[in-house]
């Protein structure tokens, strides 16, 4: 496709305003279609139905491998969450120490073949 026949789409046009919303995909299902309902309803918690659909309608396409899926085009739509903050959160909830050196969402990610 030429620059003129790319077709646009909502995400595209969404103003830096807009906060993605967080999904988290360590400790989670790791099925795609996992992935794209969790998406789906995070996007659907921010009241953006529309970009709910479209992410569901283009990770469906048949254009985009797993690996596009959840490299690419989950990032365009929302944020990783960071289970490392979730488990310091739970832990300074629960009296605990938390050990900062725990490997990255990233590291994880990579370990696992994302």
């Amino acid at each position: 496709m030429t620059e003129q026949q790319k077709p646009t789409y909502l995400i595209d046009s969404v103003g830096a305003d807009f906060q993605k919303p967080v999904v988290a995909l360590i400790g989670e299902d790791g099925n795609v279609f996992s992935i794209i309902g969790r998406v789906q309803r995070a996007l659907h918690a921010v009241a953006r139905v529309d970009l709910g659909r479209e992410f569901a309608a283009r990770a469906t396409s048949g254009d985009y491998s797993y690996e596009q899926i959840i490299g690419d085009l989950f990032f365009q739509y929302c944020e990783l969450a960071d289970d490392a903050d979730d488990r310091r959160e739970n832990a300074a909830h629960d009296g605990e120490d938390f050990d900062d050196e725990d490997e990255s969402v990233e590291e994880r990610l990579r370990a696992l073949g994302y």
